[in-house]
């Protein structure tokens, strides 16, 4: 009989195909921030919203299952690596049915460029989109914010920033 110490470590296994961006790259905005979330990363807020939920991680299996071919369908040409974005979610109703909104922004600091921006600004916190919704005016298609309609399993709107 063997004891715990001579059982192999677990091996996290590989994220499913569908998953362009891991939960330890993602953050929930809950319902009270939601509004929030919206009025800072959107140029025009989606119309028909009628509520707002909070989506908890289980909410996120299958939802980007589809995503690069709907971008793609929409017109978006360039796509930089999965690896360096991260993305924001908050739960959106339309007329009671619970959706996801998806905001996605690539962060690709390198460790030297994440101790130059902390040496020149003290308050620095690599952390922040976690907190706070992450916005910025130019990045193109790197950029954009996509609704999930989860009953339909089928995405139902998407707004890139514009071409810099």
């Amino acid at each position: 009989m063997s004891s715990e110490k001579d059982s192999p470590t677990p091996v996290p296994a590989s994220p499913p195909a569908t998953v362009l961006v891991p939960t330890d790259r993602t953050v929930i905005f809950p319902k009270e921030k939601a509004a929030g979330l919206l009025q800072a990363v959107c140029f025009f807020k989606p119309q028909g919203i009628t509520g707002y939920w909070t989506p908890a991680t289980k909410d996120l299996e299958g939802a980007e299952a589809g995503l690069e071919e709907f971008l793609k369908s929409n017109g978006r040409l360039r796509h930089d690596s999965w690896t360096n974005y991260r993305r924001q979610v908050t739960g959106v109703e339309f007329d009671g049915a619970k959706l996801l909104f998806l905001s996605y922004f690539s962060m690709d600091l390198t460790p030297d460029e994440k101790a130059q921006v902390a040496a020149k600004d003290p308050h620095y916190d690599p952390d922040h989109w976690k907190k706070d919704p992450f916005w910025i005016n130019d990045g193109g298609e790197a950029y954009f914010r996509v609704i999930y309609d989860l009953p339909q399993k089928k995405f139902i709107w998407y707004e890139r920033n514009s071409d810099p």
